[in-house]
Order: C-alpha cells, then structure tokens, then sequence
C-alpha cells in the first residue's frame, strides 16, 4: 500500500470520530467548525493537507443537541452543564435542545453575553420551572422554552429588555407576570398550546410585537375567536372595552354595597378585604353616613389593588367572596342579578 493510500485511510478515520462526536457536542468557533469536516473528507480525496482548516472566523455558538434527530430516534442524555462553561465570555449562541436536565442549567444565567438560546426539549425531559435568574441574561434576544412543562413565566421577566423573540409553545403557561408588558422590544410570541385563560390589558403596550400566536389556548378574555386572526389591533380593543365594561360593573357592586351593607358586616369587610379602618373614618362616623364612608372605603382598597397589578375582574371576585364570608347573603343576591342583568345588555 503506498504512503499516499495510507494518509487518505488515516483521514478517512479521523473524518469518521469527527462525525459521530459533533452530534452530541459541537462547537462553532474560529478554527474548528462543522466546515472541518468537509475539509478533512476533501483531504482524504488526495488534497493537500494545509487546505484542512482554512475556514474564515465566526461568532462564537455551543451546541449540544442531536442534529440528527431529525432522521433518527436518538435522544441526548445531558442532564448538568459544567458551571466551567461561565468561562465562555463571549458566547452568543447555545443549543441545549433534547437533553435530560432534571432542573434549568442556572449555570447558563452567568452568560450574560448570550443572544440566543433554545431549550426546547421535543425529545428530551420537560422542564417545570424557570428560573427567575434568567433575567441575568440581559442581551438575550432570542428564547426557545417550547415543548416543555413549565407552569409559570417569571415575575421578573420583563428585566430581558433586549428580548425580540420568545417560543414557549406546547407548555402549561397559565398566567403572564405583569412584568411581561415591559419586553418593549418582543417582535415575535407564541404561547399556543398553553392554558391561558386570559391576556393582560396591556398588551397593547407592547408595540414591537408583529407575530402572535395564541392557538389552542382555553382564552375566555378575550375569547379564542378574537385570538385566531393574530391581530394585535383587535385583541387589545377587545380587552379595552372589557376593562370598560368591568370598570361600570364594580362601580354599580359598590354602590349596592354601600346601599345594603350594615355597620357591623362593613368592620368584618374591612377585616376579610385588609382594609384598616383609619381614624379619619372613625372621628367622620358621627357626621358621614355610612354608606358613603363605605364607598370612600371601597375606593381606597381598589386603589390600594391596583398597586398590586389586580385586574377589575379579579377585585370584583375578590369582593364578592368576602361579602360572602361575612354572611352578607342579601347583598350577595342583589349582585348576582347585576350579573345577569349586565349579560344581556351592553354599556
């Protein structure tokens, strides 16, 4: 066998490990790329052996997915990334895709020059929870969290200002963090196949946004057919005149409240509802009546629960649970038939 023939069997080999390693755990960087690989096969082929690694620089990107996976049933079996991989100062790009992980890798929240990362796990262990150091990330602008089982998006996720995508289909996503408003650079969402029951008002804050997706979600606000069209304009007038519509209805609950109410279920209200009674209200009591002391009162808890991000909705429940609580059974009545008043007419 001649030297020639031995060096191209020698490459062929080396070309053979190459392939069979990047599936697992490639790495994209200067000098070492998927490009080699064809170098080494154009090698093999009798080219002369200083064209093997002539390959221009490229971003920094770690990928650890099966990229056969496609053509394949083969699964990953990655369950912890090395807390070493905080040395890579400049990485950009992460695929972590289809692995084992038992929890989120919070070793990855230290890259804080990462812009793109995918977590989707089709063929790998879901995960349930995020963590809320993923706002570490701050040049994130790409987020991949689809095909998981995570149950909850952090408060704090509106700290990735730099976010322009976001895929977290096929999850168990019930609610969005108020937070959620402030990605004020989000251009690209999709939250279908979740368990969204409602969208926050302010959606319509979130002017960047150009496609939306929430399919195959039990929306009751709005409901799905308005969600079906992806069009930001209708969903968030819809969910403007609901707020309106909801804003009239509490207003016409207090007044009943304050009609009906007597002077010792308003103490027990103001227990159950949290609401210190302050000793303006108490040197006032001799000389305002009580159903506006009552209204004056409602006012300020409504205040005090906007503060908290409470939706109109929500407080209307909220009140009409402790009404219940305290035994106020008349008052409970008269708003039951506000409701079914107010559902067959419109304000």
């Amino acid at each position: 066998m001649s030297e020639k023939e031995d060096t191209s069997e020698e490459l062929e080999d080396i070309t053979s490990q190459f392939s069979k390693e990047s599936r697992s755990w490639s790495v994209e960087e200067p000098g070492f790329t998927k490009e080699t690989s064809n170098s080494l096969t154009e090698a093999s082929d009798g080219k002369p052996s200083n064209q093997i690694c002539e390959t221009p620089p490229r971003k920094e990107a770690l990928s650890i997915h099966d990229d056969t996976s496609t053509s394949s049933s083969g699964k990953n079996q990655i369950q912890k990334i090395p807390s070493e991989i905080c040395n890579l100062k400049g990485i950009q790009k992460l695929n972590i895709s289809s692995n084992q992980f038992i929890y989120f890798p919070i070793e990855l929240c230290q890259l804080k020059s990462l812009e793109e990362l995918n977590i989707s796990q089709t063929n790998g262990r879901k995960l349930t929870r995020l963590p809320e150091e993923l706002s570490n990330m701050i040049q994130l602008k790409g987020l991949d969290i689809s095909n998981n089982a995570v149950r909850e998006i952090p408060r704090n996720i509106g700290e990735l200002r730099s976010l322009v995508s976001l895929n977290a289909c096929n999850n168990q996503i019930s609610y969005l963090p108020p937070s959620f408003l402030y990605l004020s650079d989000l251009q690209q969402l999709d939250l279908s196949g979740n368990n969204l029951t409602a969208l926050p008002t302010g959606i319509y804050n979130l002017f960047s946004l150009k496609e939306i997706n929430f399919d195959g979600n039990p929306l009751l606000r709005p409901p799905m057919e308005i969600c079906k069209g992806r069009q930001l304009y209708t969903i968030a007038r819809y969910l403007q005149r609901a707020d309106e519509r909801d804003e009239k209805i509490l207003e016409k609950i207090f007044k009943i409240v304050a009609k009906n109410i007597t002077e010792t279920n308003f103490e027990f209200l103001c227990q159950k509802l949290n609401l210190a009674i302050s000793e303006t209200d108490m040197s006032t009591k001799s000389t305002v009546s009580l159903s506006e002391r009552v209204h004056q009162a409602l006012d300020r808890w409504k205040m005090e629960s906007n503060d908290l991000s409470l939706t109109t909705a929500a407080l209307r429940d909220q009140l009409t649970r402790a009404l219940t609580i305290i035994g106020a059974y008349e008052i409970i009545d008269k708003i039951t038939a506000l409701k079914l008043f107010t559902c067959a007419i419109k304000f």
